[in-house]
């Protein structure tokens, strides 16, 4: 295909990053779930106007989890997913669902969650 005609990276990850959504609608993403997302969300750019509401849409639905899982993963896929999305995406509703899912009395202690942490707190 000609350069114009190939679709960007953002749209060839976005059915895998939708099945993930749509799982994290129902359940608590597995360890390999995580580490299939984290190797395709690490070849990402930064969001644009057209991708940063889907982008949100993910992590909002990943939000939901974040207290329920011990792996260190789900730690490595926020920050993936703060780091695509950047601080324009920071609106009141993400930052109340990344605030209660990283501050929730369940949410595993990790240095893997500090850094996660540290790196929320950057953006803002």
């Amino acid at each position: 295909l000609p350069t114009d005609d190939r679709p960007g990276l953002h749209a060839q990850a976005r059915p895998l990053l939708e099945d993930m959504r749509k799982f994290c609608l129902r359940a608590s993403p597995p360890k390999q779930g995580l580490q299939a997302a984290l190797c395709v969300l690490r070849d990402l750019g930064p969001c644009d106007a057209e991708t940063a509401p889907f982008m949100r849409e993910v992590l909002l639905a990943f939000c939901e989890w974040i207290p329920h899982s011990v792996l260190d993963e789900t730690f490595a896929v926020l920050d993936e997913l703060l780091r695509i999305l950047g601080r324009h995406a920071l609106d009141e509703q993400v930052t109340c669902a990344l605030m209660r899912s990283m501050l929730n009395q369940y949410t595993a202690r990790s240095r893997a969650q500090r850094e996660s942490q540290q790196a929320f707190v950057d953006l803002l």
